[in-house]
């Protein structure tokens, strides 16, 4: 062969070589459904975990303890139906998209009657007294009231989580994201109508709403971006010598 075929030939299977790379840093589409349509099914276990958090998020909450919020976030397995949601609806798959928001809805609601439960309980056992409990004004704050904080908190979590999904790296550490944007309010919710501050409770499921929606967009958003740019990679690039 000659110098140039040499190098056409090099410089081809290098330009394969960065595509096969790129393959095997996202999954395709096809996987990318297959898994979201998996994750979408309301399972035993999801709504188990989703009750342990609201469990511990609401102790975390009445006490005080930021630590057990923390691990409350890390136990919610909810990025799972929410990543299934932004799929089917960029698919158009809505069977899908119903599935993955009843099973989101049901874990979270789960994790609100619990936190609703666990204060009645604590109240009527006197362990706490009602309505005299201390609740961090900054917590109060994030979980009742939507601001510019609020947006871009759920917005830049819904990126995370969909590069997440599609790469199938750091979900753990992304979990704990979006479970910010959903557990406190969740749990906050429960405890605020156990308590009957009916205006705290029903601005708790607002912000929750909001979130949902913020963080939605952003994965639907985020994955269509994904689509284009592995689109883009596909095709045939010119080999110049």
């Amino acid at each position: 062969l000659s110098f140039i075929e040499v190098d056409l030939e090099i410089h081809g299977d290098l330009k394969q070589l960065d595509v096969d790379e790129d393959e095997e840093d996202t999954l395709g589409w096809e996987m990318i459904l297959n898994l979201a349509h998996a994750e979408s099914r309301l399972t035993w276990w999801y709504l188990v975990f989703m009750a342990v958090a609201g469990l511990i998020a609401t102790v975390g909450i009445i006490q005080n303890l930021p630590v057990l919020l923390v691990g409350a976030m890390s136990l919610s397995p909810d990025l799972a139906p929410t990543n299934s949601i932004a799929v089917a609806l960029t698919a158009g798959a809505f069977h899908d998209f119903r599935r993955s928001l009843r099973t989101l809805a049901l874990g979270l609601g789960v994790a609100t009657a619990v936190a609703f439960l666990l204060t009645l309980i604590l109240e009527l056992t006197g362990i706490i007294d009602s309505g005299t409990f201390y609740v961090s004004d900054h917590l109060v704050t994030f979980v009742t009231v939507v601001n510019g904080s609020t947006i871009i908190v759920a917005l830049a979590a819904g990126v995370a989580a969909m590069v997440a999904f599609v790469t199938g790296q750091a979900r753990g550490a992304v979990g704990v994201a979006i479970s910010v944007t959903t557990i406190p309010a969740a749990a906050y919710a429960g405890i605020a109508l156990a308590d009957r501050s009916l205006g705290l409770g029903t601005a708790a499921i607002g912000v929750l709403l909001v979130n949902v929606v913020c963080l939605t967009l952003a994965q639907i958003l985020t994955l269509v971006i994904v689509r284009a740019w592995k689109g883009r990679k596909r095709q045939p690039q010119p080999v110049t010598g």
